[in-house]
């Protein structure tokens, strides 16, 4: 926050681990420390910032990733924006996490599979 109150025209990238990424986080009901996202944080500190997440997916189950199995096989990565044509896949990152089901592009704005 100190950059951006000396420059507003700041930019930066941060780097965080994938579970830090994403963007909303609705915790099933078991669950009693119900922490909030960094991204929430940042955008209820900073509204007027363009905040996008991005997700990398590196050699995730088939079986939980619907992501992982249509392009995995795909040499290299591939790089697209999360939008409602993923609605209802399986996003394996979200597989060990106790959430409740999410769209997957409520939870990042893009996703890279590798």
């Amino acid at each position: 926050m100190k950059v951006f109150d000396k420059n507003t025209k700041a930019k930066m990238f941060v780097i965080v681990g994938n579970f830090h990424i994403l963007k909303v986080l609705n915790w099933k009901d078991n669950v009693t420390k119900q922490h909030k996202s960094i991204y929430t944080y940042l955008k209820s500190t900073i509204p007027e910032f363009q905040i996008f997440s991005i997700s990398q997916l590196i050699n995730e189950n088939p079986k939980e990733c619907d992501f992982t199995e249509v392009y995995a096989s795909i040499a290299g990565s591939v790089v697209f924006d999360c939008d409602r044509r993923f609605d209802g896949w399986k996003f394996g990152l979200t597989s060990d996490m106790a959430i409740k089901p999410t769209k997957t592009c409520d939870l990042v704005d893009g996703i890279i599979v590798y």
